[in-house]
């Protein structure tokens, strides 16, 4: 066990990105190939205008490796009218020609609307097919730790598996939740995990009335087994996630409460790990940055093995704060200050997980 987890003495808070599922799920370019692969099997043949909508899509957005900048390319042709943008293009790249012979209902910008919620879909199929297949050991020595709790950016079902398989009691208080700015309704026992989805679940549905009329409040439900049935109370298949570059500041339900509990959570402890997060979320990395400058007892430890000092977007916080670490061959700003609150582990996320919180 790390020295630092040990003295945080089960008050430490982990936040996972993308790259903590890496070793057993596809990410990036590997899961924009495979969701390109699910399309073409969904629309081979299509007669319609859908079909011709998504071939041009598809050799557009060519060489496109980044699954949420596909999706959003798609799902932003339908806005192209209100884009403050459009004041600098001349002409927007022409449509295919809707044909009277078209018979699926749905055309022009409104198909790749369409088309952005096909790709969704299939990336949370694809996730929670591979979640099901994969191994998930490496998780065991984060889901068995003394924790204050787990954030995770990720909408595949990777923790709750592992956690379920190791043993370890868990909430991710979707089903708690009392439509309030609080996500977890009440304090979870002591030795239940508490496990916020920052951007939503595959396996969450919104069937469940908080409140009813004349002022709605839906929550959810948490689908079991692969996370990809409908919902129990209404028969809905659509999950609550933010996906896309855009919305991840999204004032609906429920993410003010999700935001604000990640606040609270990281109000409550004096060390962070963050494993496979790339930090140009904006709205994760800002509450890290202001956490770390109001009390310089809190320190963080960074897993990731393509962490860079020189690109990364936290490079300040690397130069005021890593006596570890290098920029660009020099010496950071925090050797001069004796100032060691940052460590960088370069390794996998299942190699940092067992160094730091194996017993």
């Amino acid at each position: 066990m790390h020295e630092w987890v040990a003295a945080a003495n089960g008050q430490a808070l982990v936040l996972l990105g993308a790259g903590a599922s890496a070793p057993s799920l596809p990410v990036s370019g590997e899961l924009t190939d495979l969701v390109i692969e699910s399309m073409n099997e969904r629309l081979y043949g299509h007669p319609g205008y859908l079909g011709r909508a998504w071939v041009a899509a598809r050799e557009r957005l060519r060489g496109t490796s980044n699954i949420e900048e596909f999706y959003s390319s798609l799902a932003d042709v339908e806005h192209q009218d209100r884009d403050t943008t459009r004041f600098w293009v001349g002409e927007w790249v022409p449509l295919p020609e809707a044909l009277p012979s078209d018979g699926d209902g749905v055309s022009g910008r409104r198909a790749f609307g369409f088309l952005a919620h096909m790709v969704q879909n299939s990336v949370m199929t694809i996730l929670a097919l591979r979640t099901e297949a994969a191994d998930k050991s490496y998780l065991y020595p984060l889901v068995t730790a003394d924790l204050r709790g787990i954030v995770t950016l990720n909408y595949d079902l990777m923790v709750e598996k592992a956690a379920a398989e190791a043993g370890r009691p868990y909430t991710t208080g979707a089903e708690e939740w009392n439509g309030g700015i609080q996500w977890f309704a009440d304090e979870p026992r002591e030795d239940v995990l508490p496990v916020l989805k920052l951007h939503g679940s595959l396996n969450w549905r919104e069937t469940r009335v908080v409140v009813g009329a004349p002022l709605p409040v839906v929550g959810f439900e948490e689908v079991g087994g692969n996370g990809l049935g409908a919902g129990k109370r209404i028969a809905r298949i659509d999950e609550p996630a933010i996906f896309g570059l855009s919305g991840k500041m999204s004032p609906y339900d429920p993410y003010p409460a999700l935001r604000s509990e990640f606040d609270r959570m990281l109000e409550d402890v004096e060390l962070l790990v963050v494993v496979g997060f790339s930090f140009w979320d904006a709205h994760v990395t800002a509450p890290i940055r202001r956490w770390l400058a109001l009390d310089t007892r809190r320190r963080i430890i960074i897993v990731d093995p393509y962490f860079d000092t020189v690109t990364t977007p936290i490079r300040v916080l690397v130069d005021a704060l890593c006596q570890r670490c290098t920029i660009q061959g020099n010496p950071t700003l925090a050797v001069g200050l004796g100032i060691d609150r940052l460590r960088v582990l370069a390794v996998t996320a299942a190699e940092g997980l067992d160094t730091l919180f194996a017993p």
